[in-house]
């Protein structure tokens, strides 16, 4: 009998943590830009959900999306500045955009190897040439939930509350 009993907390802790994992907001909407086109502003006296939605869906860049500064560009490869980034590695792939032209397309590229703070990339396809001016954006890969810290927090406070539910039925 007791041992059903702490199954049933293991599994009330199981559900507590799940739910708080999916509770965890994955993203939040940047602020509209100082100087942004009419058509992105909301208009005077609108509520703020207004706002927030209109800037999320049009004016806000992705935010799994990172930009990073081109320094170099030679024929058929360019160099950007990806400081303490970890994640950008030879094989990924992202786009190059003239944040001048509301992030047109520049070029397709694939990276090719890193060195310190700086990768170098091959353009796999291009609408213009590519310059110094222009920014890469590199959608950054998303963390499993074993890797979250929202997931371990949910399932440690899960936990407790199915001990802790555990401990009064038994008295």
């Amino acid at each position: 009998m007791t041992t059903r009993r702490v199954g049933r907390g293991v599994v009330g802790a199981a559900l507590v943590a799940a739910a708080c994992h999916r509770a965890a907001p994955a993203t939040t909407p940047l602020p509209t830009p100082p100087g942004a086109p009419p058509e992105v502003q909301a208009p005077v006296g609108a509520a703020p959900v207004a706002e927030a939605t209109v800037t999320a869906t049009v004016n806000s860049p992705n935010p799994q999306q990172r930009r990073f500064d081109v320094v170099a560009v030679e024929d058929t490869t360019f160099t950007i500045l990806i400081g303490a980034d970890r994640w950008v590695r030879p094989g990924t792939v992202g786009v190059a955009v003239d944040p001048k032209r509301r992030d047109a397309l520049v070029a397709k590229f694939r990276v090719l190897s890193r060195l310190g703070d700086s990768a170098t990339a091959l353009i796999t396809g291009q609408t213009t040439r590519v310059s110094t001016t222009d920014v890469a954006l590199i959608r950054e890969p998303v963390r499993g939930p074993l890797r979250q810290t929202v997931f371990w927090g949910g399932m440690f406070v899960g936990l407790a509350i199915g001990a802790g539910t555990a401990l009064v039925i038994r008295h």
